[in-house]
């Protein structure tokens, strides 16, 4: 329904919408990700896949927030990094990645999230894309249990990327 309180606004890759209110301000950028797309059988990667960068400045605070959606690694992660962050928190997807010839272009296991949260240079992240319900070969809650082993093995603290419940509530 129409409204005259409403918009909509596209945005191609690395487009910013600038947001005002009464209460600060807000920028949305959409950035690539790595995924393909199709609405229907013959429009196959005719769009564009995206993550925002989402930051918001209230009484001279600035926050930011890198929601990826689903995606795989890709070097242009390092590029995001360099040009959006640091992000103060990012939706990192850890699912869906097995079996691992068909997925690896779409989808990330938990090691390369740990490496995508280093490359985008997020301070913490949580999981997402994982253990909803059996979406490809993998045990639906083996992620979450990758996610801890790669964590071990990275310099990063396990609070950083911290393997939260669905569910569960935390304060950042």
């Amino acid at each position: 329904i129409p409204s005259s309180r409403c918009s909509i606004l596209q945005l191609d890759w690395n487009e910013t919408g600038k947001f005002k209110n009464s209460k600060g301000d807000m920028a949305i950028t959409s950035l690539p990700m790595m995924h393909w797309s199709n609405r229907v059988m013959w429009d196959l990667d005719k769009s564009l896949w995206c993550g925002y960068s989402i930051q918001s400045t209230i009484n001279n605070s600035c926050r930011k927030f890198l929601f990826t959606g689903d995606t795989g690694w890709f070097d242009g992660l390092n590029d995001i990094g360099k040009r959006y962050g640091p992000f103060d928190l990012a939706a990192i997807p850890i699912g869906a990645y097995h079996p691992r010839r068909l997925m690896k272009s779409s989808h990330m296991n938990p090691e390369e999230a740990v490496r995508m949260m280093h490359a985008v240079r997020a301070c913490k992240a949580f999981p997402i894309h994982w253990g909803s319900f059996p979406l490809t070969l993998e045990p639906v809650l083996e992620p979450r249990d990758l996610l801890v082993k790669a964590q071990c093995a990275s310099d990063a603290g396990s609070e950083a990327f911290a393997p939260w419940l669905m569910g569960e509530t935390h304060v950042v």
